[in-house]
């Protein structure tokens, strides 16, 4: 009896040993097929446009979703005038006509509005075409005026339409800034895809220190097209001098990072691009021999990226325009690829 007791025994063991191993087995392959990306950069680099891209790609935004942004655009819209109109207040230029001028001042005082009116609308358009307005945004980065300015500018009468509902290009155009730590979860092909997203100006980062734990890559997002503009949170700071600092801060914190892969998107592009024609970047980095090349000047750019980093570990480099959904698209399935492959590499070492 005692023999049979214990071979019972042996085998209810066995039995548990086996369902536990296989337990093991199906957490460590749920880990692979989830993946923590942490995204992190400087204020205004692109990085809350690169989740909505993710959403509209992988979710899309429910009709519900984008009543909510509705506002939202209607928002930006003042925001974009009212900065304008007092740069072009401040340099003491003319309107060409005193209807101009009465719309002009008529948007700096408007109030907090739910709907987009047909008024403020007609005011926008005929504003845009007045000269000193398009003298200042000529030279938008000096006056530290948002990149979208344009695009509300030219839609306003569309976003007054009483059937009006934000379309994703209009999404991705808004701005919000971003507060504390956000996580967006996307079911992408055969992985499920955490992005943490944390707020990028100066004061929001003492919350990054929270989100290293168990991340299986770091997406770094730098704006390419801010290399002649200057920090809202203090004047003196280059963008991109500002972006090269905190990329070097964190690219060489190796002590958190282990097999993390580091993963640079050179954001804006298209911005860049457009821009290079016009402020010459040899003006900004005396370093800088490549005239108005587009190639040459985002070579340069992220040949200053790659110069910080201090360790043994390879960054991967992406040219990205977070407005460009196919671009996203491509760049992303390239980027959830080597992560997996990585994730699974490290899986199988533990």
């Amino acid at each position: 009896m005692g023999a049979q007791c214990g071979k019972d025994g042996d085998g209810e063991e066995a039995k548990r040993d086996k369902a536990i191993s296989k337990q093991l087995r199906d957490d460590k392959s749920k880990l692979a097929r989830e993946l923590k990306i942490l995204l992190l950069g400087a204020g205004n680099s692109g990085k809350t446009t690169i989740i909505k891209q993710m959403k509209i790609i992988h979710n899309k935004f429910s009709k519900e979703e984008r009543e909510t942004y509705r506002d939202i655009v209607y928002q930006n819209c003042i925001v974009c005038a009212r900065a304008i109109v007092t740069a072009a207040m401040k340099l003491n230029t003319r309107f060409e006509s005193q209807k101009n001028l009465n719309a002009a001042t008529a948007l700096l005082s408007i109030g907090n509005q739910l709907n987009m009116s047909h008024e403020v609308a007609e005011q926008m358009e005929a504003l845009w075409k007045e000269p000193c307005i398009q003298q200042v945004w000529a030279e938008h980065a000096k006056y530290q005026l948002h990149d979208t300015t344009e695009y509300f500018f030219l839609n306003a009468s569309r976003f007054a339409l009483p059937s009006y509902t934000p379309s994703d290009e209009d999404i991705l155009y808004t701005r919000t800034r971003t507060t504390g730590v956000q996580e967006t979860v996307f079911p992408v092909k055969d992985a499920l895809m955490r992005i943490t997203d944390v707020g990028g100006q100066r004061n929001e980062r003492r919350k990054w220190i929270h989100c290293f734990a168990d991340i299986n890559a770091l997406i770094f997002v730098a704006s390419l097209s801010e290399y002649d503009e200057h920090l809202l949170e203090d004047s003196r700071v280059n963008c991109v001098d500002e972006s090269l600092l905190l990329f070097e801060q964190v690219c060489n914190m190796d002590w958190f990072f282990g097999r993390c892969p580091i993963i640079l998107f050179l954001n804006k592009c298209d911005l860049f691009k457009t821009k290079l024609v016009t402020s010459p970047m040899k003006e900004i980095f005396p370093d800088y021999n490549g005239d108005d090349d587009p190639e040459k000047g985002i070579g340069f750019i992220r040949g200053k990226f790659l110069e910080r980093n201090r360790t043994k570990k390879q960054v991967v480099t992406h040219v990205t325009c977070a407005t460009d959904t196919s671009n996203i698209r491509v760049v992303f399935n390239t980027v959830r690829k080597a992560i997996m492959h990585q994730a699974m590499q490290v899986n199988e070492l533990q």
